[in-house]
């Protein structure tokens, strides 16, 4: 429910934010307030966006770790804005300029809200002296993650040779906005390695930007301690190295093994154990690191305090190590031993102590499909909400899909053959989509099982003996994938049932009547889902989109496609160049007659169109960018079959 009140927070979001700034701006022109009081409310509002941080968005794209919604970054630029208008319209001199005050400073120099045009608008603000050196670190790190390194190393450089620049350093050493009592040398140098470390392109790279925050730290004086900041930095450089040498190609399995040796103790803790046993089975070195992960297993079965050597990070990472080793039933009997309930008594030893997340639940979801085991994947996704408290995301909604998509009944679990042969065949010579489920029985048996709350894990597992049939009904994989997805999107927003198929007018039709949205009644805000709906916590993205839409094309449902694409069109779901390549495809390899259209050529005249030249069309009119020609299509296809897929499941 926690995601589904953001999103109500970020539908409603821009409309506060233009109430705040109208009130502020009229309290500002009247003088009903000062401005250091607005300086305030926008300080605290600027901290209050900070809460949308980790918020998935619809448009998953160009997203990286810690970053905001676009909404929100176009609500603190508003923000940002206005405080400088604000500043710039008081009293000042050559000598005292007015500038944002430093709370606002603080904000914006955050990492979470210093995006590119918050950088530049600042810079060009403050004057060139006033900028700290951790603001100035602040702006590198900044460019460093926008992939401008080159740019930072120019900017250092520069303040090595200019005198006048060097001040930007002399200030900060004595500046009121020093980051508590720490040394600013000492951290920015922490800072600049740890980001050299991340953007580094060798192995040797990283260990000489890392090697000086390895070793146990020393006390600066002979007979003192060691300072807390030097303790907290070696274990994150640890961590550091252990996430760049496991994904490096350069690295092998006997070099990280052979780190484990320089770790003592105290760094045997999940952030740098899990890189490690990641990079071994990504090295297909298995028994090493299930070694590893029986140790750890071993020294918190002894510790008192839970999650010291074993948290939900390092359960994910051993996940697919156990499948492998020892089968997919295995890893689900692990999460289950480890994680908490959300029934029964507090735990009072090791088992079911870790509060597990939708990345433990995402990444048995990914086994299940690994091992076409759709049954279990069903029974998990049904059970995690009320076994163990946590709720299944859009991602895991798109593991599912493919995990049915991939998944392929035996003959035995089909009896009636020709039945399910004549189901197929009148699906499809169907010409138009149809809105109502042809599935037959309870599609929802799994979620009736009263044991999936505090049951043995044998719940979760599927029968020995027992076929697909028998444990499931007469719906197969796909079909549950499919039910589940119209589900979700049909139980959220209802009204998405009366949506036309831009094919859905016949073989004549007029071109503005395909080309028009659907006339909703707020065409320009978000909507918020059915309270009421089973799925309210699971906003579909674009991946879902192309997972469904690959699902459908799969089995023949290619007259659905169009409908689909006008949901996604309704809920502002920006489609990614292969959802659209594959819808392109599936509507071309079964498109009937072509329909006449009129207005369609440029004079206004009429045109015979096939299906997929009048979707194209469709998509350039919602996108307003590139959509795939003809050409990328056929080489989608080309390229689908070159890497031996299926474009349709088997007959």
């Amino acid at each position: 429910m926690k995601r589904l009140r953001m999103r109500r927070m970020l539908v409603e979001l821009p409309v506060f934010i233009d109430m705040a700034l109208g009130r502020m701006e009229a309290a500002a022109e009247s003088g009903e307030a000062k401005p250091e009081a607005l300086m305030r409310i926008i300080a605290s509002l600027l901290g209050g966006l900070r809460r949308f941080r980790h918020f998935s968005t619809l448009n998953d794209r160009d997203a990286y770790a810690n970053s905001l919604p676009p909404i929100v970054n176009d609500q603190a630029v508003r923000l940002a804005a206005f405080a400088i208008h604000l500043a710039e319209t008081q009293p000042s001199s050559s000598l005292a300029p007015s500038v944002i005050s430093d709370l606002i400073r603080e904000r914006l120099f955050d990492r979470v809200l210093l995006t590119a045009e918050i950088r530049r608008m600042l810079l060009a603000h403050l004057p060139r002296k006033s900028t700290t050196a951790g603001e100035f670190r602040a702006c590198a790190m900044s460019m460093i993650r926008e992939g401008k390194a080159d740019t930072v190393k120019r900017a250092e450089g520069l303040i090595d040779e200019d005198p006048q620049l060097e001040l930007v350093h002399a200030e900060a050493e004595g500046a009121s906005r020093q980051m508590g009592t720490r040394s600013p040398n000492l951290v920015l140098d922490a800072v600049e390695a740890i980001a050299l470390a991340r953007c580094g392109s060798t192995a040797r790279a990283v260990l000489g930007a890392l090697e000086p925050y390895l070793n146990s730290p020393e006390p600066a004086d002979a007979g003192g301690p060691v300072s807390a900041e030097a303790s907290a930095r070696q274990p994150y450089a640890w961590s550091i190295l252990m996430h760049r040498l496991s994904g490096s190609s350069h690295t092998t399995a006997d070099d990280l093994l052979g780190l484990t040796s320089e770790l003592s103790e105290e760094l045997m803790i999940p952030q740098i154990m899990s890189p490690l046993i990641a990079g071994l089975i990504s090295r297909r070195d298995l028994t090493p690191a299930w070694d590893i992960f029986v140790d750890l297993c071993e020294k918190q079965r002894a510790e008192n305090v839970p999650g010291r050597y074993v948290d939900r990070q390092l359960l994910a990472a051993a996940t697919p190590l156990c499948a492998q080793l020892f089968g997919l039933d295995a890893a689900v009997q692990l999460v289950d031993e480890w994680a908490r309930r959300t029934t029964g008594p507090s735990p009072t030893d090791w088992r079911h102590s870790i509060t597990i997340d939708s990345v433990n639940l995402n990444t048995l979801l990914t086994q299940c499909a690994q091992f076409s085991r759709p049954g279990i994947a069903l029974r998990l996704f049904a059970a995690a909400q009320r076994r163990w408290g946590l709720w299944p995301d859009h991602i895991s909604l798109n593991i599912l899909v493919d995990c049915c998509r991939f998944s392929q009944t035996t003959d035995a679990d089909e009896p009636d053959s020709i039945r399910s042969r004549l189901r197929d065949l009148v699906g499809e010579m169907r010409l138009f989509g149809s809105k109502e489920l042809d599935n037959p029985g309870d599609s929802y048996m799994v979620h009736d099982i009263p044991e999936l709350a505090d049951g043995d894990v044998s719940i979760l597992l599927d029968r020995e003996g027992m076929s697909w049939r028998e444990t499931m009904g007469d719906m197969r994989p796909w079909q549950f994938g499919r039910r589940i997805v119209r589900d979700v999107i049909l139980g959220n927003w209802p009204y998405l049932v009366d949506v036309p198929s831009p094919l859905d007018f016949g073989p004549f039709a007029k071109l503005d009547d395909i080309l028009r949205p659907y006339p909703s009644a707020h065409p320009d805000e978000l909507r918020l889902p059915l309270l009421t709906a089973r799925y309210t916590h699971i906003i579909p993205s674009a991946g879902t989109f192309q997972s469904y839409i690959t699902l459908l094309g799969f089995y023949g449902r290619t007259e659905e496609i169009p409908v689909v694409l006008a949901w996604a069109r309704e809920l502002g779901v920006q489609l990614n160049a292969k959802s659209m390549c594959s819808a392109l495809a599936y509507i071309g390899e079964v498109e009937g007659p072509r329909r006449r259209v009129r207005g369609w050529k440029p004079e206004g005249g009429s045109a015979f169109v096939r299906d997929e030249e009048i979707m194209r069309r469709w998509l350039q009119e919602w996108i307003r960018g590139e959509v795939p020609s003809e050409g990328d299509v056929a080489a989608f296809v080309r390229e689908v079959k070159v890497k031996g897929a299926a474009l349709s499941a088997p007959r």
